[in-house]
C-alpha cells in the first residue's frame, strides 16, 4: 500500500521489486503492459495489473480515456512512481515463459485404489463402483522410465479412499524412496483411519491434506461413512487433532453445493477455529454421482454466489493470514502470472490402478471410453506407451490457444479455465465455461473494490 494521489496494493511480495524504477531518470518510459480497468466509483478507477500483481485506484483525473487506458501527460511523476509508467526494458521483459513440455514434470499422483469408506453423495469417482489397487510394478515401471539426473519426485497419494489400500501405499513409498530418496510425499484424504495409520503418514514426514465438508450435521450430510454406525467427522476431527499436533494437517478441501452455499462463512469461521492455515473451496462439479440424484447436496452451488461468498472470506482470510484457494480461481495473492493453469498442460501424470495415466485426477470417470477422454494420454504396459494426439491436445492448453481469453483481465491467473470445467460444460478442454468466466470476474471484481474500502 501507498499514499494517495494514486493508491495501489501489492498482492504479493513480487511486486515490491518494481519499486526500484519508481523515480524518473533519463531513460524511455512505456506504459506497463496489461493493465485492466476492473470498476470505477465516483472518484477513483479500479485498474489491475497481473504482471505487477498490484491493484491500483487511480483518481479519474489521472486517466483520460479508459477504452483503451490512456493516461494524463501532466502526471508523469506519478505514474512513475506508481510503476504505470516502466522503462521500456522491464516493461517488455514482465510477460511470463512459455512452459516448456520437454521437461519432465516431477509431480505424480497415485490412485491408491479406486474403494472408499465414506459414501459421498456427489463423489464425482463414484467410488466403491468398482475395487481396484494400485498395481505396484506398473508404478516401477513409471519410475525406470523417468529422466536420468532426477533427483526427487512431488508425489501425493490419492483415492478413493488411500488409506484403505494401505499396505500398497507403504509398499510404494518404500519403492518411491529406493530410487528418489529426496521425495516429498503428501496425502489427500478423507481422515477416517485408525491410530496406526496416523503413527505411520507422520514418521515418514507425508503431508497430511483433509476433506472436510463443514461442522458435524454438514459433513455427515455430505460425507457420511459407508457403515451408518460410523460418524465419519468424529473421526475426522480427532486425527485433525493429532495431524496438527505432529505439525502437519492444516491444510482442507472443502466441496461446496447447493445445501452448503450460505454456510460458507460459517464453515470458514470453523475451519479457522480448528486450526487450518490453508482452505480450498471447491464448488461441486456435477459428475459421477452428483448426476444421479437431485437434490441440494447433489446440486452444483450458483457460481455467483459462490463468487461473491468467496470474495469477502478472501479479505477476512488475508487478514488473519489464512491462505483461501479453490479450483474455481487460484489464489491471487500466492498465482504468479502463467501461461497455463495447472500441471496438466506438460504431462503431469496421475498413474491409476490399472496403468492408464491421466492428466487429473478428476478426469478419471469423465467418459464410458479412456480414448474419448482427452485427458488419457498413456498406459503403462511393459514400458509407457503414449497417445500422441491427446498430449499434444493438453499442451495446447496455454492461455495463448484460447482467443476469448485475450483482452481478459484474468488471462494469466486463469489461463483458459479448469479443462474439467471446460469438458463438463462444451466437450471440449480448449473452449472455456462461460458461466465460469463470468463467476470469476465477480469473484475478483468484489474482491478488489472490498480491498478498495479498506485502503481508500
Amino acid at each position: 500500500m501507498n499514499k494517495k494521489p494514486i493508491t495501489w496494493f501489492n498482492l504479493n511480495k513480487s511486486s515490491e521489486k518494481y519499486s526500484k524504477y519508481s523515480e524518473k531518470k533519463e531513460t524511455t518510459y512505456v506504459i506497463t503492459p496489461d493493465l485492466f480497468v476492473i470498476d470505477t466509483s465516483d472518484n477513483f478507477i479500479i485498474v489491475f495489473s497481473p504482471l505487477l500483481a498490484r491493484v491500483y485506484y487511480i483518481p479519474k483525473k489521472f486517466i483520460t480515456e479508459i477504452n483503451p487506458l490512456s493516461f494524463n501527460k501532466d502526471n508523469i511523476d506519478e505514474l512513475i512512481k506508481a510503476n504505470i509508467l516502466l522503462p521500456k526494458k522491464i516493461a517488455a521483459s514482465l510477460a511470463p515463459t512459455k512452459p516448456d513440455c520437454k521437461t519432465f514434470n516431477p509431480n505424480i499422483r497415485l490412485l491408491m485404489t479406486t474403494s472408499c469408506n465414506l459414501n459421498c453423495v456427489y463423489c464425482y469417482a463414484d467410488a466403491n463402483k468398482t475395487t481396484q489397487l494400485l498395481d505396484i510394478s506398473k508404478l516401477e515401471t513409471l519410475l525406470n522410465a523417468v529422466p536420468e539426473g532426477t533427483k526427487s519426485l512431488n508425489i501425493e497419494f490419492h483415492g478413493g479412499e488411500p488409506t484403505i489400500a494401505f499396505n500398497k501405499m507403504k509398499e510404494a513409498y518404500r519403492l518411491i524412496i529406493s530410487k528418489f530418496p529426496d521425495s516429498t510425499f503428501m496425502i489427500q484424504t478423507n481422515g477416517v483411519f485408525k491410530a496406526n495409520v496416523m503413527d505411520w503418514l507422520i514418521e515418514h514426514n507425508i503431508t497430511i491434506n483433509f476433506s472436510i465438508d463443514g461442522t458435524e450435521k454438514t459433513h455427515n450430510k455430505q460425507r457420511p461413512a459407508i457403515n451408518s454406525q460410523t460418524n465419519s467427522f468424529k473421526i475426522l476431527i480427532n486425527n485433525i487433532k493429532e495431524a496438527q499436533a505432529n505439525n502437519t494437517g492444516k491444510a482442507c478441501i472443502v466441496t461446496i453445493t447447493n445445501y452448503n452455499l450460505d454456510m460458507m462463512h460459517e464453515i470458514y469461521l470453523f475451519l479457522k477455529d480448528n486450526g487450518f492455515k490453508y482452505i480450498k473451496f471447491n464448488p461441486l462439479l456435477e459428475e459421477g454421482r452428483a448426476k444421479k440424484y437431485d437434490n441440494a447436496e447433489t446440486t452444483p452451488p450458483n457460481l455467483q454466489e459462490f463468487a461473491k461468498n468467496m470474495a469477502s472470506i478472501m479479505l477476512e482470510a488475508f487478514q488473519n493470514k489464512i491462505m483461501i484457494d479453490s479450483d474455481l480461481l487460484p489464489n491471487i495473492h500466492v498465482r504468479q502470472p502463467s501461461y497455463s493453469r495447472c500441471g496438466a498442460v506438460c504431462g503431469q501424470m496421475t498413474l491409476c490402478p490399472n496403468g492408464d495415466i491421466i492428466a487429473c485426477a478428476d478426469a478419471y470417470y469423465l467418459t464410458e471410453d479412456k480414448k474419448d477422454n482427452p485427458f488419457f494420454f498413456a498406459e503403462v504396459k511393459d514400458s509407457i506407451s503414449y497417445n500422441k494426439e491427446h498430449l499434444a491436445t493438453l499442451n495446447k492448453t496455454t492461455m495463448d490457444n484460447y482467443p476469448v481469453c485475450n483482452d481478459c483481465f484474468l488471462k494469466w491467473h486463469c489461463a483458459g479455465g479448469c479443462k474439467i470445467e471446460n469438458y463438463l460444460a462444451n466437450k471440449d478442454i480448449l473452449k472455456p465455461d462461460n458461466n465460469s468466466c463470468a463467476a470469476k470476474k465477480t469473484l475478483i471484481k468484489e474482491y478488489f473494490k472490498q480491498i478498495g474500502k479498506e485502503i481508500l
